[in-house]
């Protein structure tokens, strides 16, 4: 199955060639969790055009999101589980990854150094991390740990004595419907490691 993406930022226009099967026999209970979330609200505006609903419909969605995480590691997803849906590196070298949890739910770094000013996502390549990304191919399935960006404070590097809040966590999509039928999460990997 071919499937066509468009990287955020730039807008750059990436082919991925590789059937997803997700391991979800694996997923932590807050991972499933988060998944059908994102699902139930994606569903709730399908046919809705207008971006007043839509923009209330994301709100009571990010509400739905926070005790998920509330009470478990706040915005630190730890052994959430993931196919590689691309991977490349900026212009200056630094790795970009972007992990799909779900056929409309992906995970990943900013794609360049410009649009990562300030949030710390890129993958650099002196690290341990870009050793295990580099051997890492699109369709493989990772186990990864690392931390979400709340959307209130998106432009800064986030720390574990962060508490994720109700506005939810940063994503990158283009539209507001686009954020909410696939959205797109920006997300500083703390650990990859390839399980199949």
């Amino acid at each position: 199955m071919i499937r066509f993406k468009y990287v955020v930022a730039f807008a750059l226009f990436v082919p991925a060639v590789y059937a997803a099967d997700f391991p979800t026999n694996l997923y932590t209970e807050s991972e499933n969790k988060f998944i059908s979330v994102i699902d139930k609200y994606a569903q709730s505006v399908d046919g809705v055009d207008n971006e007043l609903k839509i923009n209330k419909l994301k709100k009571e969605r990010d509400k739905e999101i926070y005790p998920i995480f509330k009470n478990e590691n706040n915005n630190f997803p730890q052994n959430w589980y993931g196919v590689v849906d691309y991977i490349s590196t900026t212009n200056d070298g630094d790795g970009v990854i972007k992990i799909k949890i779900a056929d409309n739910i992906t995970i990943g770094t900013w794609n360049t150094s410009f649009a990562d000013k300030k949030y710390y996502t890129l993958i650099k390549a002196d690290s341990k991390l870009y050793d295990v990304v580099s051997d890492l191919s699109e369709g493989d399935i990772v186990k990864f740990s690392g931390l979400f960006h709340s959307a209130s404070k998106a432009k800064y590097k986030p720390t574990k004595t962060e508490i994720m809040n109700e506005k939810g966590f940063y994503e990158s999509s283009l539209t507001l419907k686009g954020g909410m039928t696939e959205p797109s999460y920006i997300f500083s990997f703390t650990d990859i490691e390839k399980i199949n």
